[in-house]
């Protein structure tokens, strides 16, 4: 599972928010994601890799593939990430 959200910004009524999207993947599966902002410095959202609990999470631009992995250690331990830019 993941989250991409922009940066934080005041609506009309002076609350912050932010637009979000969630995503669900299983292995080789595609998503598709756009958002107008607001972004981050550098044309940049925030991506949330999580299970019940947010795993990683980075700042990365839209424009091109984002790659996520996962790799397992030799003790059994499961790592996930991305290829942010």
């Amino acid at each position: 599972m993941g989250v991409v959200r922009t940066a934080p910004f005041k609506t009309t009524t002076g609350n912050i928010q932010r637009h979000e999207a969630a995503f669900r993947l299983e292995a080789d599966e595609t998503v598709e994601i756009c958002s107008t902002g607001p972004f981050y410095e550098g044309y940049k959202v925030e991506l949330i890799i999580r299970t019940i609990i947010p795993l990683f999470t980075c700042k990365t631009r839209l424009s091109g593939d984002i790659m996520l992995r996962k790799t397992q250690t030799k003790e059994g331990i499961t790592r996930l990430y991305a290829d942010c830019k």
